[in-house]
């Protein structure tokens, strides 16, 4: 499984909202409505989120030429986390494909994709 599919976190929120109930039964020709809500037509909210970040600290004397160096820096740190492990998995393809191995780019690939888009239950 993947750093980013392993980051990736359900929250709930607190947030609650109204879940309008169905207004027309389809199956007979009478219609229902709703005056007050029942307790049970309300519905929990979740954010499903992954977070990758890091802290840059710098004092008030550094320029901005180098507060986006740093800041720069920290993209390929968050890049690096998120694809750099899939690197040796590239490479396979990359030199299965030079040597026109194609079983072996196919095979390479599958191992890729595998690692790549595999997900675990939590």
């Amino acid at each position: 499984m993947s750093k980013l599919s392993q980051a990736i976190q359900a929250v709930q929120t607190k947030d609650r909202h109204y879940k309008m109930p169905l207004l027309i039964d389809v199956t007979d020709d009478t219609y229902t409505f709703y005056s007050e809500p029942a307790s049970n037509n309300f519905v929990n909210e979740y954010r499903v989120e992954a977070k990758f970040g890091t802290r840059i600290m710098t004092d008030q004397s550094t320029s901005s030429t180098i507060l986006d160096m740093k800041i720069n820096d920290c993209r390929r740190n968050i890049i690096e986390a998120v694809f750099g492990e899939f690197r040796i998995e590239f490479v396979e393809v990359y030199h299965a494909l030079a040597h026109r191995d194609i079983d072996g780019a196919m095979l390479a690939l599958e191992n890729f994709h595998h690692k790549m888009f595999k997900v675990e239950e939590k």
